[in-house]
C-alpha cells in the first residue's frame, strides 16, 4: 500500500477540514478559484485526500465554468 491510500484511509488529520464542512464550503472555494485567487489551504489538503469530495468540487467548478 503506498503513503497516498494510507493517508486516504486514515482520514483528515488535525489541520484538515472533514468532509461536512468541505461540502459547506464547496461554493466558496469554486468562486474563489474562479477569481484566481488560491484555495485554502485546509480545504485542499481535504481534496486531496478524500477523492468523493474532490469529485464533487471538480463537477462544481466545471458547472461553474
Amino acid at each position: 500500500m503506498d503513503a497516498t491510500t494510507i493517508e486516504r484511509l486514515l482520514g483528515p488529520r488535525a489541520d484538515e477540514m472533514g468532509c461536512d464542512e468541505c461540502f459547506d464550503r464547496l461554493d466558496e472555494q469554486v468562486e474563489r478559484e474562479l477569481r484566481g485567487q488560491p484555495v485554502d489551504p485546509r480545504m485542499k489538503a481535504h481534496l486531496d485526500g478524500c477523492p468523493t469530495c474532490a469529485e464533487e468540487y471538480a463537477a462544481l467548478l466545471e458547472f461553474a465554468r
